[in-house]
């Protein structure tokens, strides 16, 4: 058996005082009957049966309020496990900054879209840390896991494709960086065993130009970190904004990356 609330368990103390004025009150009302009657006639208004009864009253009102008290340390039948307590989440958030994020599908951009995102889930979930991991062809780390909401708030709007120059959408270096990061931090779980979920939560418009990312996902898994993968921008064709003002025609999200690849790539002066 373990407990989910171990520090009720000092509620069954109260149990001591409990029992002594039950006691007293058993006593007090035979006192009341030998004050009010003679020990014959108290013996007629009270039998030994009666006296019983009364005691076993006292008894099962003792045992309810017993088991009430009990149940506040949450006792659980278990085989070998414990129940850990949660403590918040730690959230990981992964980022798409590669340039096809500028298109304008959904308003402000895509971008703009994936960061309100990440605002309104951060503040959704309360308690733990939370980190942002920057990608193109290349991870890069923006925001540590950190409890400072403003810190994390101010790094979040500052992300640009600007900050990563090799271009491109590879999702399995970024998932392996950010497996890496919330690894590190359970295996310094302090010996209390208080521990939060640990999360993922990658945010992309484009495919993934190496392919291999699902193998990064299954040890994501086996390592206890749930996974999630947002989707931003519509699947219709869609201007694409490039430095120095030109731009480039997308027929699909999946096309949006294709000029850092080489492939089917077209531009026309703005």
């Amino acid at each position: 058996m373990s407990f989910a609330w171990p520090e009720n368990i000092g509620y069954l103390l109260l149990l001591i005082p409990l029992a002594v004025l039950l006691g007293y009150g058993v006593i007090r009302q035979l006192q009341a009957c030998e004050v009010v009657a003679s020990p014959l006639m108290a013996d007629t208004m009270m039998p030994g049966s009666r006296l019983w009864v009364l005691i076993l009253k006292k008894v099962l009102l003792f045992c309810g309020i017993g088991l009430l008290l009990f149940s506040l340390s949450g006792p659980r039948l278990c085989s070998g496990g414990r129940p850990v307590l949660r403590k918040g989440a730690d959230l990981v958030f992964v980022l798409d900054i590669s340039r096809s994020m500028r298109a304008r599908d959904v308003s402000p951009d895509r971008l703009g879209q994936a960061k309100h995102e990440i605002f309104s889930i951060s503040r959704a979930v309360r308690g733990g840390r939370r980190a942002i991991l920057l990608f193109a062809a290349a991870p890069l780390v923006q925001c540590p896991l950190t409890t400072d909401q403003e810190a994390f708030e101010a790094l979040l709007w500052m992300a640009s494709p600007d900050l990563i120059e090799e271009q491109g959408t590879v999702f399995r270096s970024a998932l392996e960086l950010s497996r890496k990061l919330l690894k590190t931090e359970m295996e310094n779980i302090n010996e209390s065993g208080i521990k939060g979920e640990k999360i993922v939560v990658m945010l992309s418009d484009g495919e993934d130009h190496d392919g291999d990312f699902l193998a990064e996902a299954k040890k994501i898994k086996k390592d206890g970190i749930h996974l999630f993968v947002v989707g931003v921008g519509m699947s219709s064709p869609v201007v694409i904004p490039l430095e120095g003002g030109g731009r480039q025609d997308g027929r699909t999200r999946q096309s949006c990356d294709d000029e850092f690849q080489g492939r089917n790539t077209a531009e026309a002066g703005s």
